[in-house]
């Protein structure tokens, strides 16, 4: 059996960035509150958690009296705001990329364009993506929501959710530059996320079987998993346990990847469980 690791997997910059913060603050005080889970990564969530790092999902939970983390994911401002007004120690760990989308689309709003954002609208990101977009955006999550799309307005922008598949953005990209010639199009898309698809894709085509390792909520892990599918046979897990002898017995070319809420320990039990078998 030949095991080969994607090079480009696991914890994104932004996530690593997010995580050493709020260690590092947990360093000096007893609790920290991240607003939402820092990472979509049951595992590496009780391990903060064992640090003193806690999640919050509602302002009502706050408690004054120790910090508040903003996680990659960012926020809209009217939550900010709220959050400001609730606890004086604010920590902004969103990921830069995410920062610079928010830029984008707002002054995109504020100079009366209307946005379309490609993402999972239930997705944190693109909840705040949506706020900074004060009303003038909508968002679509495929290439047949993008087909209905029939906007009036004068002014017409395209963004993309960071962790989107390149290839299904352009395809939107594409099809409404037909409907509308003037439109203005962003590749959001974050550097990170290409090359962990682009190696993913590569790697998927040399394999018989590819490995994506990632939380189930992960909507960055199962775009892995769906576009390693299209190459060869594919399994998600979350970690090395859920992981069979009768998964990989028919495989002797067995691919890795992880999702950018996978750490790297969780990576190296699933490689050496299977050198085990």
């Amino acid at each position: 059996m030949k095991i080969k690791l994607s090079k480009y997997s696991g914890f994104c910059w932004g996530v690593k960035r997010a995580i050493n913060t709020v260690k590092k603050i947990a360093r000096h005080s007893k609790k920290v509150q991240t607003f939402g889970p820092l990472v979509h990564n049951a595992h590496e969530l009780d391990r903060l958690r064992s640090m003193g790092i806690v999640e919050i999902n509602e302002l009502s939970e706050i408690d004054e009296k120790f910090p508040v983390v903003i996680r990659a994911h960012g926020i809209s401002p009217s939550v900010e705001k709220e959050l400001r007004e609730r606890c004086s120690r604010i920590i902004d760990a969103t990921c830069p990329l995410v920062k610079k989308i928010h830029g984008i689309v707002n002054m995109l709003a504020k100079n009366g364009y209307f946005i379309i954002i490609k993402g999972d609208i239930a997705h944190p990101e693109v909840k705040g993506i949506l706020g900074h977009a004060i009303g003038k955006a909508i968002v679509v999550k495929d290439y047949k929501e993008a087909e209905k799309i029939n906007v009036k307005a004068d002014k017409i922008a395209l963004v993309a959710q960071s962790t989107e598949i390149p290839e299904e953005f352009e395809r939107i990209a594409d099809s409404l530059k037909k409907k509308y010639p003037k439109i203005r199009i962003f590749d959001t898309i974050c550097t990170p996320t290409k090359l962990a698809k682009s190696s993913a894709i590569k790697l998927a085509k040399e394999s018989d079987l590819m490995i994506v390792i990632g939380g189930k909520n992960s909507s960055n892990t199962r775009k892995l998993t769906k576009v390693c599918s299209k190459h060869c046979s594919t399994i998600q897990i979350a970690e090395a346990k859920e992981l069979s002898a009768e998964m990989v017995r028919n495989f002797n070319r067995i691919g890795i990847t992880a999702g950018a809420s996978t750490p790297d320990y969780i990576v190296n039990n699933v490689i050496k469980k299977l050198k085990q078998k």
